[in-house]
């Protein structure tokens, strides 16, 4: 992914955190249980498309704090994303949190930091390369996971 101007989401898949140890991460269906999302755009690769993307360029991505936002426990939300592209991740980020339609499919984030249905945790925008998510030390998981991508798929 080349430095560029984030569009509005609309392919934002759905998950939450497994409770899987650090040193127990193997992959990213090992830290993340996906949602089903019903539409063909999500099918046929989609996700590890994605997850090569952002592995390609690693060494650009870092987590954020964005401190506007905090869940129904406390926890400030987190974006994972191009470290170039911070404020506008930040910005549909906070876009998602209080808007759960407009996108592909519904995007509970909404409900997750009002309490109201705490099921998922995490959201990926499977277009533009970034995560968002809540809970304390998921940003390390992340981290893990996808530095063992990347030494699985540099082999």
């Amino acid at each position: 992914m080349k430095t560029k101007e984030i569009r509005k989401p609309y392919l934002v898949q759905r998950a939450k955190f497994t409770n899987i140890k650090n040193e127990e991460i193997v992959g990213i269906d090992s830290l993340l249980d996906f949602d089903y999302m019903g539409s063909s755009e999500f099918e046929w690769g989609a996700l590890p498309k994605s997850l090569h993307r952002m592995v390609d360029i690693l060494d650009q991505y870092e987590v954020f704090t964005v401190n506007e936002v905090k869940d129904h426990e406390g926890s400030s939300m987190k974006v994972y994303c191009h470290k170039d592209l911070f404020e506008s991740v930040k910005e549909n980020a906070l876009h998602l949190s209080i808007n759960p339609y407009g996108y592909k499919e519904f995007c509970d984030m909404k409900d997750y930091i009002s309490g109201k249905k705490n099921t998922n945790n995490f959201w990926w925008d499977i277009d533009q390369d970034y995560f968002i998510f809540f809970g304390k030390n998921k940003g390390k998981k992340v981290k893990i996971v996808m530095q063992k991508l990347k030494e699985k798929w540099s082999k």
